[in-house]
């Protein structure tokens, strides 16, 4: 089970590379400035940013957790 959930999470990854604005923002975090993204993958919520032409992944969430641990 968890090869699955981490398959899927490393092939929502891939597809950022291809459509990296692909994402929402995350309201969460936009009281850091740093244009946070978010990605769902099943109940993961994949945190990241888009600097240059890099994509930063900072974070993956589990979404039923309480979301308050997630704001920095």
């Amino acid at each position: 089970m968890a090869d699955k959930i981490t398959n899927r999470i490393v092939d929502d990854i891939d597809w950022l590379l291809d459509h990296p604005r692909g994402g929402q923002y995350e309201p969460l975090l936009e009281h850091l400035g740093l244009g946070h993204r978010r990605k769902v993958s099943g109940n993961y919520k994949i945190i990241y940013r888009i600097v240059d032409d890099l994509i930063f992944v900072s974070d993956v969430f589990d979404t039923r957790q309480d979301p308050g641990r997630m704001v920095w």
